[in-house]
């Protein structure tokens, strides 16, 4: 009982994490997506 809503809370942190991330990086991740070892900037 005690690990399931432990699990959760983990979970939604390491979203809410990626989620940020993503949002802050945006354009860098889609220009590694896009063009993985080119220097675009």
């Amino acid at each position: 009982m005690d690990a399931s809503p432990l699990k959760i809370l983990i979970e939604m942190k390491i979203m809410n994490t990626l989620i940020r991330l993503h949002e802050t990086h945006a354009d860098d991740f889609e220009i590694f997506c896009h063009h993985p070892g080119v220097p675009t900037k």
